[in-house]
């Protein structure tokens, strides 16, 4: 799996120690918190809000710093990623969307939404996978 921040590509793969720092580093659970973010960012979109409204919604979800955190933790199981990297990479992605259709200069609030999608399909299939005839 991986998310592509200010045109760079960074691998991850959800665990229980990328959970567990998540929550050390901000006190938020980290599944509650992508549910929480999958579910706003829905709710605003079936409610047509503007991007800017939107984007206070989503903010009041999980913030920049939080988010920085919640890359963060998911990359550097996979890479030796540091957090200022990461933040950087947030700010320079920036929050508006932009008309470029290749993906890899989507803002980052776009991307905590795809990487919440993108764990819950990981979940699902894990699921299946495990799940005793």
């Amino acid at each position: 799996m991986h998310f592509k921040l200010c045109y760079k590509k960074y691998e991850y793969k959800p665990s229980l120690k990328a959970i567990k720092e998540f929550k050390e580093a901000t006190g938020l659970d980290m599944w509650g918190t992508l549910g929480k973010y999958m579910d706003a960012y829905l709710k605003c979109h079936a409610e047509k809000l503007s991007i800017t409204d939107m984007l206070y919604e989503l903010s009041k979800v999980i913030d920049f710093v939080d988010a920085a955190q919640l890359f963060y933790c998911l990359a550097k199981q996979s890479s030796g990623v540091s957090i200022d990297e990461i933040e950087d990479a947030m700010f320079h992605a920036g929050i508006l969307p932009t008309k470029i259709d290749n993906g890899m200069g989507e803002p980052y609030p776009i991307i905590l939404y795809m990487v919440a999608l993108d764990i819950n399909k990981y979940h699902e299939t894990v699921r299946a996978e495990t799940k005793k005839p």
